[in-house]
């Protein structure tokens, strides 16, 4: 899917350079990010000898939801 306008406000969605990614539809207003294609998602649970758990949040992708 390729977003031209945002799915959320309904606005045109501009173009934001975001970590690695290079230029990526975004929505200025929303602060959010819109990728083209969708990714696939790996995810892992790294839990150490004592049984704690690693968390990663990817700052460059959202600065309000875990990702």
């Amino acid at each position: 899917m390729k977003f031209i306008y945002c799915p959320i406000c309904g606005k045109k969605l501009d173009e934001k350079s975001i970590g690695n990614e290079g230029l990526i539809r975004y929505c200025i207003d929303c602060d959010r990010p819109y990728f083209d294609t969708p990714a696939s998602c790996v995810e892992v649970l790294v839990i150490n000898e004592n049984n704690q758990i690693l968390l990663l949040k990817q700052n460059y992708i959202s600065k309000t939801h875990w990702g």
